[in-house]
């Protein structure tokens, strides 16, 4: 009876292990049983920044995706129209222009279109899920000194709903820009010293983490990641820590040779209730390194009328911001 009752056991687990071999993987999300909503949603955060390397051709680039996503077969079956509005201005606000006509094309994707205004009407056919809107740029019509941005918001859904994030973030609005970067464009570690004659014992916090930030196709912002914010982070000599207000440098270079010409601040000069201005010292090496992809330079800040401090500092290269 044992030896029976081990034979038909084994039998079980031998047809258990074999139904379960032909089975298909484990669906990990949620059948709907082709009930609940149909979503249609951009697939980029609300904010999309892309920067490319100098160019002068002209180059695809996809700005962004509007997906449909499917609750059963009937909602995917159907042909639907989706529009959404271009925005203004005000919408992407000061620090981008909005990307002028002239400087891009859209790239023929099926069941896309863009009217004058910039409006875009998707047409989704039967079966699709997705509509990539790509623009052709023309690299040789970019401003260097300008970041460009689109911004879009869905202003029908074809019938279906508006999806959220799990944070609750409308999926239906879209801020795309782009900016292209001149070759020192990047992130960076910097080391150094810096020498500060109203407080002899403040010492700089070195090493610390910058983006050089492209303004134009020779000068470039320095944001200074370790202190989150465009500035100088030092220590006081107490203990504590503290930032010049109102003073961030700004280095224009000679493409061609690679040298350092001047140094201002990005506030602008003079900025400030010091007063604070930047400018060259012409004792540094006060060059780029293509080979080394390391910047050697030293400047000065002016405060009040005098020459407060003097900066000697080396930038390497880590990679793309």
């Amino acid at each position: 009876m044992k030896n029976r009752f081990l034979q038909y056991m084994l039998l079980g687990c031998s047809l258990m292990f074999l139904f379960s071999a032909c089975r298909k993987d484990a669906f990990n999300g949620k059948e709907t049983k082709g009930a609940g909503k149909t979503f249609v949603y951009i697939e980029q955060a609300q904010q999309r920044n892309q920067f490319f390397d100098v160019f002068n051709d002209v180059k695809p680039v996809l700005m962004f995706t509007v997906r449909r996503d499917a609750a059963n077969k009937a909602d995917l079956q159907k042909a639907v129209t989706v529009t959404l509005k271009a925005q203004d201005q005000a919408f992407v606000g000061a620090n981008y222009t909005v990307m002028p006509a002239t400087l891009f094309t859209l790239n023929p994707q099926p069941g896309v279109s863009l009217a004058g205004n910039g409006d875009l009407t998707l047409s989704f056919a039967a079966g699709d899920f997705a509509k990539n809107i790509i623009f052709n740029i023309d690299g040789s019509k970019v401003d260097l000194s300008k970041q460009y941005a689109m911004g879009y918001v869905i202003t029908n859904f074809g019938g279906f709903s508006k999806q959220h994030t799990a944070g609750g973030v409308s999926q239906d609005t879209i801020l795309t820009t782009i900016a292209i970067k001149n070759k020192f464009d990047g992130n960076y570690d910097v080391t150094g010293s810096y020498t500060d004659v109203n407080l002899p014992a403040a010492t700089g916090v070195y090493p610390y983490n910058v983006n050089f930030e492209t303004i134009s196709a020779a000068a470039n912002d320095v944001f200074n990641n370790t202190l989150g914010d465009y500035g100088f982070l030092f220590n006081v000599g107490d203990g504590t820590q503290s930032a010049y207000g109102s003073f961030s440098p700004e280095f224009t270079f000679d493409p061609a040779t690679n040298k350092i010409i001047s140094v201002v601040n990005a506030y602008g000069q003079g900025s400030g209730s010091h007063h604070r201005s930047a400018r060259l010292d012409p004792t540094g090496v006060n060059e780029y390194d293509p080979g080394s992809k390391t910047i050697k330079v030293k400047y000065i800040m002016e405060s009040d009328g005098i020459d407060r401090c003097h900066f000697d500092e080396t930038y390497t290269y880590k990679g793309p911001r």
